[in-house]
């Protein structure tokens, strides 16, 4: 996962993907590190979590929506639903149309089969549990983000990788909210993020 150092304000601050990982990476005095400085440094260290619901829609948004081009190239975010998709040994056109007919529910229920195989949808406890941070921040917090821009001097107005635009084909259902409950149980629980 993605970890930062602001070598001018002196601290660590890590996120993972679908978190303001492009906002981070766009700014001025962060640079990108490994974990390792982070576990054997005595600087502060703060995480920057996302409500599981919305970082689900958002992978939902980019990866098969906004990113969904018909062409060979496809992210590793798309790669992992072909065998579910029973579309693995297929044709390109044929990737491409069942990634596109694929709608937010039985997107949801595929999560399940794929949330593993790619880092956009791993728990975030998953990622975090080496880490004592000395603040949790929480993305779309207004609290939280003000902390990032007047106390880590982090620019939040840059918008790098938004899918705002792409809110159209998602509703939640009750069996959908329980799929995703189970999956990121300990992310609701560990930082205080409040259950459907």
């Amino acid at each position: 996962m993605p970890h930062f150092y602001n070598y001018k304000e002196k601290y660590f601050i890590s996120t993972n993907f679908k978190v303001m990982y492009s906002t981070l990476r766009r700014q001025e005095y962060l640079k990108k590190v490994k974990l390792f400085f982070l576990l054997f440094s005595n600087k502060d260290k703060y995480i920057i979590v996302r409500e599981p619901y919305d970082r689900v829609e958002s992978f939902f948004r980019d990866a098969l929506r906004k990113r969904l081009i018909n062409n060979d190239e496809w992210h590793r975010s798309q790669k992992i639903f072909f065998k579910p998709l029973q579309v693995q040994n297929k044709s390109t056109s044929e990737k491409f149309k069942a990634l596109e007919k694929l709608n937010f529910e039985d997107f949801i229920k595929l999560v399940p089969v794929v949330y593993n195989k790619n880092r956009h949808l791993h728990p975030q406890n998953y990622i975090f549990k080496r880490i004592l941070p000395k603040r949790i921040l929480k993305l779309n917090n207004v609290a939280d983000m003000e902390f990032l821009a007047n106390n880590l001097n982090i620019n939040v107005d840059i918008k790098a990788n938004s899918t705002d635009q792409f809110k159209t084909d998602i509703t939640w259902t009750k069996e959908l909210i329980e799929i995703v409950n189970q999956i990121y149980h300990k992310d609701f629980e560990l930082y205080g993020f409040e259950k459907k």
